[in-house]
């Protein structure tokens, strides 16, 4: 695997890995989603699944559009 195709570009992290966590910064980063999180007292627990397999769906999906221009 190579980096263009989502492989890794370090010893344990992948291109899909660094796609997952942009999209995590950018949800916990976004004041909507991180008030209603604390004023709920969800973070720690019952986000934290959504938020990762919404990260890795979003990291997936953006890997799939980057093969069409590559």
């Amino acid at each position: 695997m190579s980096i263009k195709d989502g492989g890794k570009y370090s010893e344990n992290w992948t291109v899909m890995d660094e796609f997952a966590a942009k999209a995590m910064q950018g949800f916990c980063a976004n004041p909507d989603i991180s008030k209603h999180a604390f004023d709920k007292g969800l973070f720690g627990r019952k986000l934290d699944k959504p938020f990762a397999e919404s990260a890795y769906a979003l990291a997936n999906a953006m890997l799939r559009e980057r093969e069409k221009h590559a």
